[in-house]
């Protein structure tokens, strides 16, 4: 997904940035296989991780309350005080827009299969411009680091380590559905001349379901 919303912000966006359990834990489960969490924030003291990092950890999408939308920032490598310092850095208002685009193009991915080619020119000015909004109602709501381990790539390989930074960011529903209901009218007004009938069909049910579990 980072590559195509690389390839979605090309033209005209801002660089894209570079972005449970205790001792005897069975090892999580990411898109790159199973990893093991070595040591994380909290666990002298015998503190459990939170279940919003975990998730996180695991790739999965936040739990949204009926006030707000959870998104997660993670930050991945080798160096702790690198990640220290890009948590430190961290800003809702300037950062935040990745993250909307991020979970924009699954949702869309989700609602119309095939998106790219049924959208049309519609797909990537709503990536593009989800990317570049600036949003209200945002919060910086937790921090957690972790210590992770990734087996060798094969049996002769050296397990891999590395940190990992998170971030929990909500966003007020309203001032969110704002920003991207203006969004779509924005779209809509701009291409709709040059959209074929299949497309503007497809634009405008997309629109009509796009809050439906968002």
């Amino acid at each position: 997904m980072v590559l195509l919303l690389a390839a979605l912000l090309a033209m005209g966006c801002a660089d894209v940035p570079a972005r449970r359990g205790g001792r005897g834990a069975p090892p999580m489960e990411w898109a790159e296989g199973p990893f093991e969490v070595l040591d994380y924030q909290g666990k002298a003291e015998g503190a459990e991780i939170p279940s919003w990092a975990a998730r996180a950890l695991s790739g999965e999408r936040q739990v949204d309350s009926a006030e707000a939308w959870y998104f997660a920032a993670l930050g991945r490598g080798g160096s702790f005080r690198a990640l220290e310092e890009w948590d430190a850095g961290f800003s809702p208002e300037q950062d935040f827009p990745l993250l909307a685009a991020e979970r924009v193009i699954l949702h869309v991915e989700a609602l119309v299969p095939g998106g790219e080619a049924l959208l049309g020119d519609t797909f990537p000015a709503l990536i593009r411009a989800v990317h570049d909004e600036a949003y209200t109602g945002l919060s910086r709501e937790g921090g957690f680091w972790a210590r992770l381990r990734f087996p060798g790539e094969d049996e002769t390989a050296a397990p891999r380590e590395e940190w990992a930074f998170i971030i929990l960011v909500t966003a007020e529903r309203g001032a969110f559905m704002r920003s991207i209901n203006a969004i779509f009218d924005r779209i809509y007004d701009d291409e709709e001349p040059d959209l074929s009938r299949a497309q503007r069909t497809a634009f405008r049910r997309m629109r009509d379901q796009f809050w439906e579990q968002f």
